[in-house]
């Protein structure tokens, strides 16, 4: 019965003397793979929204190679080539010619809408990995980010998962 009670107690010694650096790795692990996965979850959307500018572009290119001879025939209609008023007025037409054209100011619209979602998904990835970073200092206060309504269930995931950070990993004291 003694060595029953002796590996009941050394056993209860074994799971409550966790180290307070066992225990502040336990609560940072869950946090790094929910913040890795949001991280995953804007490259993804970043990537896409990359590869549909890209094809948005070629396609822009095409078609205001094909409104650039009417554009050129408006210039030196009302100017001399060569001058920089040509250059001006050809520049207008361009623009005017495009904005008419529902398929080319369709494609501008496509290439500027994936530039901003490019540029809002690298703000994002930034944000996200200083709270990667931040986890490499537990005890600090981690880096807000802030809300992001289309991937609202996976920023509550890692938001949740970084809740039991500060608690398990307490500043340290310098004894």
């Amino acid at each position: 019965m003694g060595s029953w009670l002796g590996g009941l107690l050394a056993l209860g010694w074994g799971l409550g003397c966790q180290s307070a650096e066992e225990r502040c790795k336990e609560a940072v692990e869950p946090a790094r793979a929910a913040w890795g996965e949001y991280r995953q979850a804007l490259q993804a959307v970043k990537d896409e929204a990359a590869g549909s500018g890209k094809k948005a572009s070629g396609e822009l290119e095409a078609v205001e190679k094909a409104l650039d001879a009417k554009a050129k025939a408006r210039a030196d209609a009302l100017n001399r080539p060569g001058d920089s008023a040509w250059y001006r007025t050809y520049h207008a037409a361009r623009q005017s010619l495009c904005s008419d054209d529902a398929t080319c100011a369709g494609l501008k619209g496509k290439v500027r809408q994936a530039e901003a979602t490019v540029e809002e998904m690298d703000g994002r990835i930034a944000r996200v990995e200083a709270v990667l970073t931040g986890l490499d200092m537990p005890h600090e206060p981690l880096p807000s980010v802030e809300d992001d309504f289309d991937r609202r269930a996976v920023l509550s995931t890692a938001r949740e998962s970084s809740g039991p950070v500060p608690e398990a990993c307490p500043e340290p004291t310098g004894e």
